[in-house]
Protein backbone atom coordinates (compact mmCIF):
# COMPACT_ATOMS: atom_id res chain seq x y z
CA UNK A 1 0.00 0.00 0.00
CA UNK A 2 2.61 2.76 0.62
CA UNK A 3 4.58 1.82 -2.92
CA UNK A 4 1.04 2.76 -4.33
CA UNK A 5 0.27 5.75 -2.60
CA UNK A 6 3.91 6.84 -3.16
CA UNK A 7 3.31 6.52 -6.50
CA UNK A 8 0.51 9.21 -6.63
CA UNK A 9 2.54 12.43 -6.63
CA UNK A 10 4.63 10.85 -9.18
CA UNK A 11 1.67 10.44 -11.39
CA UNK A 12 -0.04 13.98 -10.68
CA UNK A 13 4.07 15.55 -11.84
CA UNK A 14 3.55 13.84 -15.25
CA UNK A 15 0.06 14.83 -15.62
CA UNK A 16 0.82 18.87 -14.31
CA UNK A 17 4.46 19.45 -16.18
CA UNK A 18 4.65 22.56 -16.72
CA UNK A 19 7.41 22.43 -19.87
CA UNK A 20 4.11 21.22 -21.62
CA UNK A 21 1.89 24.04 -21.04
CA UNK A 22 0.76 25.92 -24.32
CA UNK A 23 -0.32 29.03 -22.58
CA UNK A 24 1.22 32.17 -24.15
CA UNK A 25 1.38 33.80 -27.89
CA UNK A 26 2.74 31.41 -30.96
CA UNK A 27 3.25 32.00 -34.11
CA UNK A 28 2.46 28.98 -35.59
CA UNK A 29 2.62 27.59 -39.64
CA UNK A 30 2.18 24.39 -41.79
CA UNK A 31 5.66 22.56 -41.71
CA UNK A 32 4.77 21.74 -45.81
CA UNK A 33 3.82 25.25 -46.40
CA UNK A 34 6.27 26.96 -48.67
CA UNK A 35 5.75 30.69 -48.03
CA UNK A 36 5.54 29.83 -44.53
CA UNK A 37 2.33 31.78 -43.40
CA UNK A 38 2.45 33.04 -40.33
CA UNK A 39 -1.09 32.33 -38.16
CA UNK A 40 -1.19 33.96 -34.15
CA UNK A 41 -1.95 31.10 -31.89
CA UNK A 42 -2.97 32.83 -28.11
CA UNK A 43 -3.36 30.08 -25.31
CA UNK A 44 -5.22 31.09 -21.92
CA UNK A 45 -4.91 29.73 -18.27
CA UNK A 46 -8.67 29.73 -18.69
CA UNK A 47 -8.62 26.82 -20.94
CA UNK A 48 -9.15 29.21 -24.46
CA UNK A 49 -7.41 29.51 -27.04
CA UNK A 50 -7.37 31.67 -29.90
CA UNK A 51 -5.90 31.62 -33.76
CA UNK A 52 -6.21 33.76 -35.69
CA UNK A 53 -5.38 35.31 -39.10
CA UNK A 54 -4.28 39.25 -38.32
CA UNK A 55 -6.40 40.14 -42.03
CA UNK A 56 -9.70 38.37 -41.25
CA UNK A 57 -9.73 37.64 -37.14
CA UNK A 58 -9.80 34.58 -34.93
CA UNK A 59 -11.69 31.96 -34.32
CA UNK A 60 -12.45 30.45 -30.65
CA UNK A 61 -11.03 27.43 -29.74
CA UNK A 62 -9.96 25.10 -26.53
CA UNK A 63 -6.83 24.03 -24.78
CA UNK A 64 -6.76 20.94 -23.06
CA UNK A 65 -3.28 20.69 -20.95
CA UNK A 66 -4.10 17.58 -19.43
CA UNK A 67 -4.36 15.62 -22.80
CA UNK A 68 -2.44 18.04 -25.01
CA UNK A 69 -5.06 19.02 -26.73
CA UNK A 70 -5.62 22.03 -28.67
CA UNK A 71 -8.91 22.50 -31.04
CA UNK A 72 -10.27 25.32 -33.17
CA UNK A 73 -12.64 25.26 -35.60
CA UNK A 74 -12.35 23.85 -39.04
CA UNK A 75 -14.05 21.08 -41.51
CA UNK A 76 -13.62 17.42 -40.56
CA UNK A 77 -11.40 18.22 -37.64
CA UNK A 78 -8.72 19.92 -39.84
CA UNK A 79 -7.88 22.38 -36.95
CA UNK A 80 -7.65 19.73 -33.65
CA UNK A 81 -4.31 18.46 -32.98
CA UNK A 82 -2.65 16.79 -30.56
CA UNK A 83 0.98 19.03 -29.54
CA UNK A 84 4.02 18.45 -27.89
CA UNK A 85 6.41 21.37 -26.40
CA UNK A 86 10.09 21.55 -26.63
CA UNK A 87 11.42 24.44 -25.24
CA UNK A 88 9.94 27.27 -26.86
CA UNK A 89 9.15 25.36 -30.09
CA UNK A 90 5.66 24.04 -30.23
CA UNK A 91 4.86 20.83 -32.43
CA UNK A 92 0.63 20.70 -33.29
CA UNK A 93 -0.14 17.29 -35.16
CA UNK A 94 -2.89 15.80 -36.72
CA UNK A 95 -3.79 13.78 -39.93
CA UNK A 96 -3.85 16.40 -42.15
CA UNK A 97 -0.40 17.18 -41.09
CA UNK A 98 1.87 18.95 -38.70
CA UNK A 99 2.41 22.72 -37.85
CA UNK A 100 5.29 24.26 -36.11
CA UNK A 101 5.00 26.96 -34.12
CA UNK A 102 7.39 29.10 -31.77
CA UNK A 103 6.68 31.15 -28.44
CA UNK A 104 6.44 35.45 -28.75
CA UNK A 105 6.33 37.74 -25.65
CA UNK A 106 6.53 41.20 -25.93
CA UNK A 107 10.16 41.20 -26.72
CA UNK A 108 9.65 39.73 -29.50
CA UNK A 109 6.61 41.23 -31.45
CA UNK A 110 4.05 43.88 -31.02
CA UNK A 111 0.46 44.42 -32.00
CA UNK A 112 1.64 46.07 -35.38
CA UNK A 113 4.13 43.83 -36.28
CA UNK A 114 1.53 40.78 -35.59
CA UNK A 115 -1.17 42.29 -37.63
CA UNK A 116 1.23 43.16 -40.66
CA UNK A 117 3.25 39.80 -40.48
CA UNK A 118 1.98 38.41 -43.55
CA UNK A 119 0.95 41.49 -45.86
CA UNK A 120 2.91 41.15 -48.98
CA UNK A 121 2.96 45.38 -48.71
CA UNK A 122 5.01 47.93 -46.89
CA UNK A 123 2.68 49.64 -44.90
CA UNK A 124 2.95 52.41 -43.07
CA UNK A 125 -1.09 53.62 -41.50
CA UNK A 126 -2.13 56.85 -41.67
CA UNK A 127 -3.51 58.49 -38.03
CA UNK A 128 -6.14 60.72 -37.81
CA UNK A 129 -4.94 63.91 -35.95
CA UNK A 130 -5.84 67.41 -37.23
CA UNK A 131 -9.14 66.65 -39.13
CA UNK A 132 -10.66 64.27 -36.31
CA UNK A 133 -14.00 67.15 -35.59
CA UNK A 134 -14.57 66.85 -39.10
CA UNK A 135 -14.52 63.31 -40.14
CA UNK A 136 -16.57 60.55 -39.24
CA UNK A 137 -14.57 57.95 -37.35
CA UNK A 138 -15.60 54.25 -36.78
CA UNK A 139 -14.42 51.38 -34.65
CA UNK A 140 -15.65 48.35 -36.38
CA UNK A 141 -16.83 45.64 -33.83
CA UNK A 142 -17.91 43.17 -36.30
CA UNK A 143 -16.06 42.56 -39.64
CA UNK A 144 -18.03 40.00 -40.92
CA UNK A 145 -19.42 42.18 -44.04
CA UNK A 146 -16.02 44.12 -44.37
CA UNK A 147 -14.01 43.11 -47.01
CA UNK A 148 -10.00 43.99 -46.78
CA UNK A 149 -8.36 45.83 -49.95
CA UNK A 150 -5.19 46.54 -49.91
CA UNK A 151 -3.29 49.08 -52.07
CA UNK A 152 0.71 50.55 -51.81
CA UNK A 153 4.01 48.97 -52.55
CA UNK A 154 5.23 45.32 -52.25
CA UNK A 155 7.73 44.44 -49.40
CA UNK A 156 11.67 44.10 -51.17
CA UNK A 157 10.81 40.39 -50.91
CA UNK A 158 7.77 40.09 -53.20
CA UNK A 159 8.84 43.43 -55.52
CA UNK A 160 11.19 41.25 -57.86
CA UNK A 161 8.88 41.11 -60.80
CA UNK A 162 7.84 45.02 -59.75
CA UNK A 163 9.07 48.22 -60.28
CA UNK A 164 10.14 49.44 -57.02
CA UNK A 165 7.69 52.55 -57.35
CA UNK A 166 4.94 50.92 -58.68
CA UNK A 167 1.56 51.48 -56.53
CA UNK A 168 -0.29 47.83 -56.77
CA UNK A 169 -3.72 46.40 -55.56
CA UNK A 170 -4.85 43.53 -53.72
CA UNK A 171 -8.32 41.98 -53.58
CA UNK A 172 -9.04 38.61 -51.75
CA UNK A 173 -5.45 37.74 -50.85
CA UNK A 174 -4.68 37.85 -54.56
CA UNK A 175 -2.60 41.00 -56.70
CA UNK A 176 -4.97 42.57 -58.97
CA UNK A 177 -5.64 45.19 -61.67
CA UNK A 178 -8.12 47.82 -61.87
CA UNK A 179 -10.40 45.83 -64.36
CA UNK A 180 -10.85 43.06 -62.03
CA UNK A 181 -12.31 45.03 -59.33
CA UNK A 182 -15.84 44.29 -61.02
CA UNK A 183 -15.31 40.41 -61.07
CA UNK A 184 -14.08 40.26 -57.53
CA UNK A 185 -16.92 42.33 -56.66
CA UNK A 186 -19.40 39.93 -57.68
CA UNK A 187 -18.00 37.05 -56.55
CA UNK A 188 -17.72 38.52 -52.98
CA UNK A 189 -21.48 39.00 -53.10
CA UNK A 190 -22.33 35.56 -54.64
CA UNK A 191 -20.83 34.89 -50.65
CA UNK A 192 -23.61 36.35 -48.95
CA UNK A 193 -27.33 35.90 -49.52
CA UNK A 194 -29.29 38.58 -51.48
CA UNK A 195 -30.65 40.11 -48.35
CA UNK A 196 -27.14 40.56 -46.61
CA UNK A 197 -25.38 42.09 -49.36
CA UNK A 198 -26.07 45.63 -48.80
CA UNK A 199 -24.27 45.26 -45.47
CA UNK A 200 -21.21 44.57 -47.71
CA UNK A 201 -18.40 47.15 -47.25
CA UNK A 202 -14.62 47.52 -47.91
CA UNK A 203 -11.37 48.53 -45.77
CA UNK A 204 -9.15 50.26 -47.40
CA UNK A 205 -5.43 49.55 -45.93
CA UNK A 206 -3.08 51.48 -47.73
CA UNK A 207 0.01 53.44 -47.01
CA UNK A 208 0.31 57.26 -45.27
CA UNK A 209 1.78 58.25 -47.84
CA UNK A 210 -0.08 57.17 -51.12
CA UNK A 211 -0.98 60.28 -52.95
CA UNK A 212 -5.09 60.73 -53.08
CA UNK A 213 -4.37 60.79 -57.58
CA UNK A 214 -3.83 56.68 -57.24
CA UNK A 215 -5.99 56.11 -54.59
CA UNK A 216 -9.43 58.24 -56.92
CA UNK A 217 -9.56 55.54 -59.93
CA UNK A 218 -9.64 52.28 -57.35
CA UNK A 219 -12.25 54.37 -55.21
CA UNK A 220 -14.11 55.40 -58.51
CA UNK A 221 -14.13 51.54 -59.84
CA UNK A 222 -15.58 50.49 -56.79
CA UNK A 223 -18.46 52.81 -57.43
CA UNK A 224 -18.73 52.02 -60.59
CA UNK A 225 -19.51 48.88 -59.58
CA UNK A 226 -22.31 49.92 -56.98
CA UNK A 227 -19.78 49.45 -53.95
CA UNK A 228 -19.36 52.76 -52.62
CA UNK A 229 -19.12 51.69 -48.63
CA UNK A 230 -15.43 52.32 -48.46
CA UNK A 231 -13.18 53.23 -45.48
CA UNK A 232 -9.67 53.78 -44.86
CA UNK A 233 -7.92 51.90 -41.74
CA UNK A 234 -6.24 54.46 -39.96
CA UNK A 235 -4.05 53.61 -36.49
CA UNK A 236 -5.08 54.71 -33.55
CA UNK A 237 -2.57 56.70 -32.03
CA UNK A 238 -3.45 54.96 -27.96
CA UNK A 239 -3.81 51.57 -28.95
CA UNK A 240 -3.47 49.31 -26.44
CA UNK A 241 -3.68 45.90 -28.56
CA UNK A 242 -4.92 44.32 -31.86
CA UNK A 243 -8.37 43.83 -31.59
CA UNK A 244 -8.29 47.55 -30.48
CA UNK A 245 -6.15 48.91 -32.79
CA UNK A 246 -7.66 50.61 -35.84
CA UNK A 247 -10.52 53.30 -36.75
CA UNK A 248 -11.83 53.78 -39.90
CA UNK A 249 -12.85 57.13 -41.72
CA UNK A 250 -15.63 57.18 -44.47
CA UNK A 251 -13.37 57.67 -48.00
CA UNK A 252 -16.37 59.73 -48.99
CA UNK A 253 -15.58 62.55 -46.42
CA UNK A 254 -12.20 62.65 -48.20
CA UNK A 255 -11.72 65.40 -51.13
CA UNK A 256 -9.69 62.80 -53.40
CA UNK A 257 -9.09 65.80 -56.09
CA UNK A 258 -6.37 67.28 -54.02
CA UNK A 259 -2.76 67.25 -54.96
CA UNK A 260 -1.91 65.88 -51.70
CA UNK A 261 -0.52 62.36 -50.27
CA UNK A 262 -3.21 60.60 -47.46
CA UNK A 263 -0.90 61.47 -44.69
CA UNK A 264 -1.02 65.27 -45.03
CA UNK A 265 -5.22 65.00 -45.41
CA UNK A 266 -5.45 63.18 -41.94
CA UNK A 267 -2.39 64.44 -39.99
Amino acid sequence: MKNILLAFPFLTLIACDSSQKATGHWHIYRENDRFKTIYLMDVGEDSVAYYSDPLYGKNEGYYDARDRVLAFPGDCGSMQFKYSITGKSIYLYNEYGNWRGEKCGDKCCTPIEDFKINLKFDIQFPQVQKMRDSLRIVEFENDRYKEPVILGKLKPEFDYFYEDEEILLELGGKLAEKKHIGDWLAKERSRLREQEQRFLSFKFIVDKDISLKDLKPIVEEFRKHDAPKIWITCLKPDYINQEEMFEHVRVVDIDLNQDLTLSEVLN
